[in-house]
């Protein structure tokens, strides 16, 4: 088991470096903006980004989960070619028609999104992205599923850095505002797609399998309303804050949420090993045991990340933003926790993924998204970006809860749920004292919120969560690691 936890380690060590290298150079873009752009401008950048990512699950179809699972459902190479291309030339032609409403309509779907026609041309921008990012996107995921994580980290990279460069470029240097951040998307993407399906290349078959595609489409399409719900739950808030606040909170809720994202450093990248190494081992003889350990070790290290976060997130933003962003550190706390369930989610939906039952996923997270819904329509008018952010917190948790009794009645895994309420009510506790007491010296208020950071890890020791030659097991495991997969 100890050497199966190493091997997932590994590999979103390698799947994290890219969100890493992308965070810490991406944050170098934050505090331009904040300097360029207002809050409102960073509201209409956000309501764009989230009308691209609603439209893009109408374009995967659920396809990219159950590729994953029907690949590794035969060992038939050539059937896995096929697999990956049947998956591949239907998302692609579902791209080119979906990109046609914002295409071709452009300004209606500006009225309907943003209230105000003249932001047409970034809609029409964001359209014709879609097939590149489908390309980029699918690509990332053959990797994968190949097991090639330095070639996805050369892929993700390269974009990000060539996107970051051009940004900056036609932002700060030809002084072409908001149209410059999806005009610099766009050009890269297009040439990141064409690198990428080079990459893959001798994956892809010109070849549609009816048959496949039956299979993927059974599995796939009961995701949708999932996928749907994931959208709701995660950013559709922006339009009660843009309905009942304004788009200048819309902008501030945003940069908060990019705070809370800095732990999808760890999170993503734990995401896009977990999937390919959980239903690799899912036959062997202690792969229950792995998967109730992992619940266990995740939730150690992303409490506390999130707990650093949310405690230095004042300091923090007083580095990289101004007076008008700094309202937002009141919100981190919130959505740390909020961004940690994700992977919690992942990790229990092992059992439905295992059992192909995954129609579950879908009405566990419409009930998330319904009550999303509701706390936003309660608590945004009154709270506004506090309501937002409790809103996403709350509802977020309720889908892991609602499908770990599901997935425990078709594969039942005996997770450590002591040690659960231990990890999770230590890190609360300690954000809540930390942010509770103020402190004029900003010296002696670090030093007394590093301390928090410190009582976090002396409880796990103390009440034998962490143990010491655990760790030092694995440091010792990877010291003498000669390489890494792929």
């Amino acid at each position: 088991m100890f050497n199966k936890l190493k091997q997932l380690g590994k590999e979103s060590l390698i799947y994290g470096l890219s969100r890493v290298v992308g965070r810490l150079v991406g944050a170098f873009l934050v505090p331009v903006y904040t300097r360029i752009f207002v809050p409102s401008d960073y509201g209409v950048v956000d309501m764009v980004t989230t009308f691209a990512s609603i439209t893009a699950i109408f374009i995967v179809l659920g396809l990219d989960t159950a590729t994953i699972i029907y690949f590794y459902g035969t060992d038939d190479i050539k059937d896995k070619k096929y697999i990956l291309s049947t998956s591949f030339f239907s998302q692609l032609i579902m791209s080119f028609i979906v990109l046609i409403p914002p295409l071709f309509f452009s300004s209606n779907v500006s009225g309907l999104v943003l209230d105000d026609r003249n932001y047409s041309v970034y809609f029409r921008l964001v359209a014709l992205d879609f097939p590149f990012i489908l390309c980029i996107g699918f690509v990332q995921d053959a990797l994968r599923l190949i097991r090639k994580p330095w070639q996805y980290l050369a892929v993700t990279i390269g974009g990000i850095l060539s996107n970051i460069i051009l940004t900056i470029l036609l932002v700060v240097v030809f002084k072409k505002g908001l149209y410059g951040v999806f005009l610099s998307k766009l050009i890269v993407d297009i040439i990141f797609a064409i690198i990428s399906i080079y990459l893959v290349r001798s994956w892809i078959v010109v070849h549609i399998s009816l048959y496949r595609l039956k299979q993927l489409l059974a599995c796939g399409i009961p995701l949708i309303p999932a996928s749907i719900s994931y959208w709701v739950l995660d950013v559709s808030n922006r339009y009660f804050l843009r309905y009942y606040i304004s788009l200048s909170e819309v902008g501030i809720y945003s940069i908060g949420s990019k705070m809370a994202s800095l732990l999808m450093l760890f999170t993503g990248a734990f995401q896009l090993a977990w999937g390919p190494f959980s239903l690799s081992i899912q036959h062997e003889e202690d792969s229950k045991k792995v998967y109730a350990n992992v619940l266990t070790y995740y939730l150690v290290i992303m409490c506390g990340i999130g707990a650093g976060l949310s405690i230095f997130s004042l300091e923090i933003l007083k580095i990289f933003t101004t007076k008008l962003y700094y309202g937002a550190s009141i919100i981190v706390p919130y959505l740390v926790f909020s961004v940690m369930s994700s992977g919690v989610y992942y990790i229990i939906s092992i059992g439905v993924n295992i059992t192909k039952k995954t129609s579950h996923i879908g009405w566990t997270t419409m009930v998330s998204a319904g009550a999303s819904i509701t706390l936003n329509f309660i608590l945004i008018p009154r709270y506004g970006i506090v309501g937002a952010s409790i809103a996403s917190c709350i509802s977020t948790w309720l889908s892991p809860i609602l499908l770990y009794f599901v997935s425990q009645h078709y594969y039942p895994i005996n997770y450590k749920f002591g040690k659960v309420a231990i990890i999770l009510s230590s890190s609360i506790i300690l954000i809540i004292i930390a942010n509770f007491i103020k402190i004029p010296n900003l010296l002696l208020a670090i030093t007394l919120k590093f301390i928090f950071i410190i009582a976090y890890f002396l409880i796990l020791m103390v009440t034998s969560i962490i143990q010491p030659s655990m760790l030092l097991r694995i440091l010792k495991g990877f010291s003498k690691q000669k390489g890494l997969p792929g």
